[in-house]
């Protein structure tokens, strides 16, 4: 079986397609907020950050018509649902006591 060498036209080729990806990487890192509004703009439901608490727990914040809400879930327990105070962004801090069941 003969064994063939790597030409040059196809290492030119292999860098501009890697090239082309990075590019279009880049491209979709940059304008993420756009083009997520595009595609999603029209739900009334979004899932704003989902995070793993342990190896069967999580947290959700999402966003239901302009307001948050946490979702605390388990397996084998009900999920709980708090309601974020309207003050409270996702970014800012949030107290369980000030939270509506």
């Amino acid at each position: 079986m003969p064994v063939e060498t790597v030409g040059l036209t196809q290492i030119i080729i292999v860098v501009i397609f890697l090239g082309l990806l990075l590019a279009a990487l880049a491209f979709v890192k940059r304008h993420r907020t756009p083009i997520t509004e595009r595609l999603h703009g029209h739900k009334r439901v979004q899932i704003i950050n989902d995070i793993s608490l342990g190896t069967s727990e999580k947290l959700k914040i999402i966003r239901i018509d302009d307001r948050d809400y946490v979702v605390i879930s388990a397996k084998g327990q009900a999920s709980q649902l708090f309601a974020l105070p309207a003050t409270a962004s996702v970014t800012g801090t949030f107290h369980a006591e000030e939270a509506v069941a």
